[in-house]
């Protein structure tokens, strides 16, 4: 049971001697009891996509394949998951050489780049999800995509260091 206290309270209900009128009335407190028990009994609580693991997310995607519904949104989610985890490494791969090329008067020029290179990859993953979950892009290209671009311009920030 729950019971909900309102306070000045105003209620519209169903005339029974004609069901097209209404009766309104206004408590300044008025106790409304629920009997939840049975919805609660049958209901079953889902997690969001974002907050089921690896495993409940391939779980899921077999069921809806099976019933020949999109799982774009189920794919995406995972492939967000596991190339999040590795963008720490693309990440790496631009801070080393901006560490070995900048000078001490530089630190606050690398701090900048580093910020500016966290929001252009959080900028580009929020588009390939956009991408993703239109259809425009399959999931694991639009998911990876910024990985990849990070990791390649590291590389390239390696051979510059290399070359000083």
């Amino acid at each position: 049971m729950l019971t909900l206290k309102l306070v000045n309270a105003v209620v519209d209900e169903p005339d029974p001697r004609d069901p097209g009128r209404y009766i309104k009335g206004k408590f300044k407190t008025y106790s409304l009891t629920l009997d939840i028990s049975e919805s609660l009994a049958k209901a079953e609580i889902s997690k969001k996509p974002k907050d089921k693991t690896m495993d409940e997310l391939r779980e899921e995607i077999k069921r809806l394949s099976r019933d020949n519904v999109d799982t774009t949104p189920l794919l995406t989610e995972i492939h967000k998951k596991t190339s999040l985890a590795f963008a720490s490494f693309a990440v790496v791969l631009i801070a080393l050489p901006l560490a070995v090329i900048a000078r001490r008067g530089e630190k606050f020029i690398g701090f900048g780049i580093g910020l500016g290179v966290i929001v252009i990859f959080y900028i580009l993953r929020a588009g390939g999800t956009a991408l993703a979950l239109k259809g425009a892009l399959p999931p694991i290209l639009s998911m990876w995509f910024p990985n990849f671009l990070l990791a390649s311009a590291g590389v390239v920030l390696i051979r510059l260091a290399i070359r000083r």
